[in-house]
């Protein structure tokens, strides 16, 4: 477990477990350089700590200490990707809270099998369900919330671009559960991707504009879109290929037969450098509904841990790292997978969003 000990206004916390994370407060070139890599960045710095082993996609990065920078007043509820831990006010923090940003990167569970999240974690992560079958029912994808008014999903969570047919709920944990912190809204727009290929899944995202313009709270916030610069799974660094991200969906627990999970499940999962990305699409074509990833394709690989995967109704939830700043990104949209979720060495599929980022832009006005 643990520890912390406060300092002022700062709480530093050593993980004593042998966990994983890319983002380590501080940094000493002397021990965290890639290999035979002397031009040593601050990017490149604070990514990795050994050198790339060449039989494994993920280089290693054991935790040291993290600092977690407290309020100092009432929380900036409009800040983008805040976690609600890091919402905490004054000067006090609590011992050992169930979920900080970093603790995340040793979490051991998944979507597939379950790690349940507690309420309020994910304020940006959005339940999509049809209104002519109900919220508890209805269920069919999940969205991220992106400002005040535009919820982000899969284009293929969408049958039909009539917003009549679709609702949102946002600050939702258990979906059977009702506990004041929820707020649904009926859809005004949709908007799917103009290159959008049903069969191929590329360009596979969409935009909602919900009816209401919604009022962030502790369990509903925006999180943060990262620039067309960012470079998610490049595979010479700097790059967050290898990085420990997380993503989070009310899908199945169970494949290749499961039900929805009634409440909103987590998971960690490293980024497939892309050069490996294309090579198990490629040579894994049957488990992959003979779907293919090319060079220009917006889409990136995530994931490939035995019994670790998103799966069926996860699709459109976010993936989201944490940057230098403190605040998670969204990277990715939950897309496709393998037929059956959670092979070894077979990772899920997710829509880029650096590379669609100025057609966001453009649209979610």
């Amino acid at each position: 477990a643990p520890s912390s000990v406060n300092i002022g206004k700062t709480v530093v916390r050593e993980y004593l477990s042998a966990g994983y994370s890319r983002f380590v407060e501080g940094c000493d070139a002397t021990w965290r350089v890639p290999c035979n890599n002397t031009a040593i960045t601050s990017d490149v710095c604070s990514r990795w700590k050994c050198c790339w082993d060449p039989t494994h996609p993920v280089p290693c990065a054991h935790n040291k200490y993290f600092l977690i920078k407290l309020a100092n007043s009432e929380p900036e509820y409009k800040s983008c990707g805040v976690p609600q831990t890091s919402l905490t006010t004054g000067n006090n923090a609590i011992a050992n809270p169930p979920l900080v940003p970093f603790i995340l990167s040793i979490l051991k569970g998944r979507i597939v099998g379950g790690t349940a999240a507690a309420d309020g974690d994910w304020p940006w992560a959005a339940y999509i369900f049809e209104v002519a079958n109900g919220i508890i029912n209805g269920g069919i994808c999940g969205g991220a919330l992106i400002n005040d008014q535009w919820v982000i999903t899969s284009a293929h969570c969408i049958g039909t671009n009539n917003p009549l047919l679709y609702g949102v709920v946002l600050g939702e944990h258990k979906v059977s559960v009702l506990t004041g912190h929820e707020v649904v809204s009926s859809v005004d727009r949709i908007i799917s991707h103009p290159s959008f290929d049903r069969n191929s899944l590329d360009y596979d995202i969409a935009l909602m504009k919900l009816t209401l313009k919604i009022t962030f709270t502790k369990y509903i916030r925006p999180i943060c879109l990262v620039t067309a610069a960012t470079r998610t799974d490049d595979t010479i660094p700097p790059s967050f290929a290898g990085a420990v991200c997380v993503t989070v969906g009310w899908g199945f627990t169970s494949s290749p037969q499961g039900k929805r999970s009634d409440q909103l499940m987590q998971i960690n999962l490293s980024i497939t450098p892309r050069i490996l990305c294309r090579s198990i699409v490629q040579s894994n074509g049957a488990a992959y509904s003979n779907r293919f990833i090319f060079p220009s394709d917006p889409q990136f690989c995530a994931g490939g841990m035995l019994g670790e995967d998103t799966c069926n109704g996860d699709s459109g939830g976010p993936l989201m790292c944490m940057h230098a700043d403190g605040k998670y990104y969204l990277h990715g949209i939950t897309s496709y997978g393998t037929t059956v979720c959670g092979q070894l060495n077979k990772p899920g599929i997710y829509t880029k969003i650096a590379t669609l980022s100025s057609w966001i832009a453009a649209n979610a006005i």
